[in-house]
């Protein structure tokens, strides 16, 4: 009896080099086509695999030959280029679009992409494992989480925040979670009563406390930041609150976002050709623990050079939702009565449009902090005993004051 033996075909290695100091060993079949190559790749970067082209000695390989046609030997050193262009379709359930065709990223915006992406590879397993023991220890009522990430820049922002909270004896402390993103933001947080995930050690966080403005290169991490937490608590299978700071709670907007049937809700943020035809706020975002929540995400995530780019996130999630949006997923805008935003919010009081009974108010639609600063005293919001810039010290009036 005789036994026909084949001989297993040698994997060849290749040497993968990359920018930021990337290097990867790789071992495959001649016969693999560069593109399963390059999707390899694309899974170790955290990008679309029409993202990256794949070149030797300067000469970009065409994604369907395989390595054995491209003339790939055992050994050999490939580099990876991101493309300039970086766009990437959009698929979901088999409608495809790209609403960022036109959008062209620089290569120093890809390069801090990549440095981004794989800063995060490291921080957020440690950020899952401190929300795995935050949510170890309780349970949910109505499996409802709400979390916020702030730097010492928007620390009295976050006290004014507590202190309406506090005023209208809304009970959150338990269900929230802060994610501060420097020392003083964190002890700021506990000494208000809160739970934090905070990473000292994480390179992404340095030098965002000094973010003050909108589009900084310190609040481009602050986007990046937020968008990466959001992604992670997701994946605990938690119905997610995420919202700025700069907002005051006049009622528990939890109850009314219950009942509500969507994947996603936002804030509508106005009227305007830039952020239509969806027209919604970041700064106040319900997510729904449902499998196309996770997947909307997943796709906004994916899209962070385009974040940096454009110096914001809003822009880059009204475009995605021009296309999920129509293509299945179950988006909504919140009753704009009961969750006003700061369009609607003006300098003073004459110029202000905030309706009768509001549950939230959000203090958005400002060039600086000062602005934000003058909107809350202007129209009674601000709770804090000093003006901002000074050591703020909580007062204790009576809430019905507001």
């Amino acid at each position: 009896m005789h036994r026909l033996m084949l001989r297993k075909p040698a994997l060849i290695k290749v040497v993968v080099l990359g920018p930021e100091g990337y290097r990867s060993d790789l071992r495959f079949h001649p016969h693999s086509p560069v593109g399963l190559v390059k999707r390899a790749i694309s899974l170790q970067l955290a990008v679309h695999p029409s993202r990256i082209a794949l070149t030797r000695e300067n000469v970009e390989l065409n994604s369907s030959s395989t390595l054995q046609q491209a003339g790939i030997l055992d050994g050999d050193f490939l580099k990876v280029i991101p493309r300039r262009q970086g766009t990437a379709p959009i698929d979901w359930d088999g409608k495809v679009s790209d609403p960022f065709g036109r959008d062209i990223v620089s290569e120093a915006t890809l390069l801090e992409t990549r440095w981004f992406h794989r800063e995060n590879a490291r921080d957020s397993v440690i950020r899952k494992n401190r929300i795995r023991r935050f949510l170890d220890k309780r349970t949910l009522p109505d499996n409802q989480l709400v979390a916020m990430a702030f730097n010492d820049g928007f620390s009295l922002l976050f006290a004014n925040w507590a202190e309406s909270v506090r005023r209208h004896r809304i009970e959150i402390a338990d269900r929230c979670l802060v994610f501060p993103m420097d020392d003083q933001s964190e002890r700021l947080a506990r000494e208000l009563g809160f739970f934090t995930c905070y990473d000292p050690d994480s390179r992404i966080l340095g030098g965002t406390g000094t973010s003050r403005a909108f589009g900084d290169r310190q609040f481009l991490r602050h986007i990046y930041f937020q968008t990466a937490v959001v992604r992670d608590l997701l994946d605990f299978r938690v119905n997610v609150l995420f919202q700025d700071v700069d907002l005051v709670w006049l009622e528990n907007p939890l109850p009314l976002l219950m009942h509500g049937a969507p994947d996603v809700e936002f804030m509508h943020d106005g009227a305007t050709r830039r952020h239509g035809p969806w027209c919604a706020n970041t700064g106040f975002m319900y997510f729904r623990d449902r499998p196309a929540t996770r997947r909307f995400w997943n796709i906004v995530f994916s899209q962070s050079e385009q974040m940096l780019q454009q110096r914001g996130q809003q822009v880059v999630v009204n475009k995605i939702l021009g296309v999920v949006g129509r293509a299945g997923l179950d988006a909504g805008i919140l009753d704009e009565e009961a969750f006003v935003n700061g369009h609607r919010v003006g300098l003073d009081r004459t110029s202000s449009k905030i309706p009768a009974g509001p549950c939230v108010i959000h203090f958005s639609w400002t060039r600086n902090l000062q602005q934000k600063y003058d909107k809350y005293r202007s129209n009674g919001y601000w709770y804090l005993d000093r003006d901002p810039g000074d050591e703020y010290r909580l007062e204790s009036r009576d809430a019905n004051q507001t």
